[in-house]
Parts: C-alpha cells; sequence; structure tokens
C-alpha cells in the first residue's frame, strides 16, 4: 500500500483576517491546533504544512512534531489555485510518495 500524505496550505495574509490560523479561538485553541490535533489521531500518513509565514510555520514546528515544514513559500496570493501550491511543493521536494 502506498503512503499517504495530507498537505496542509495556510496563507498569512487574506482579505478578512490577517494570520487568521492563529488568532481564531475555538474553545481555547488557535484554527491550526484545531487542524492538527485531528490529524494526529491519523496513523501512517506523512502531514506537510505549507506556509508563506515564518510565524506559523515556526507555531506548527514547536507544537507538532509529527508535521514537516519542508520551506516558507513565497508571498501568496488570494487567486493563487490549490494545483499551484501542490505542484510547488512536489517540484521542490521531489516527493514520489
Amino acid at each position: 500500500m502506498e503512503k499517504q500524505i495530507i498537505i496542509v496550505p495556510a496563507r498569512a495574509n487574506s482579505k478578512g483576517c490577517i494570520n487568521k490560523h492563529l488568532r481564531c479561538n475555538i474553545n481555547g485553541q488557535t484554527l491550526l491546533d484545531v487542524c492538527f490535533n485531528k490529524l494526529r489521531e491519523i496513523r501512517d500518513i506523512d502531514v506537510y504544512f505549507l506556509t508563506d509565514s515564518v510565524k506559523m510555520a515556526n507555531y506548527v514546528t514547536d507544537k507538532y512534531s509529527f508535521v514537516n515544514v519542508p520551506y516558507i513559500r513565497p508571498y501568496s496570493t488570494d487567486d493563487e489555485e490549490i494545483s499551484t501550491v501542490i505542484m510547488e511543493f512536489i517540484k521542490r521536494t521531489e516527493y514520489r510518495g
């Protein structure tokens, strides 16, 4: 069976709320906490966090040792397609599964 991966993309800037992934509070947790605490329950996967924010990358690296943060992306825009993010990941990491 091939290993499965989960890619979690998160941009720092958005039109509505800058750094919303760290600012929102859901029962005392940030959006990143909610996401990665759920992913922690899944076995036999590789989790990759792709972000253009050093602050978010450091937060995830410090709290979630099972999450890979392979690089800091260049600044992203609102109109960027998710396929661009995934193709960049494959190219930069030479991910082969």
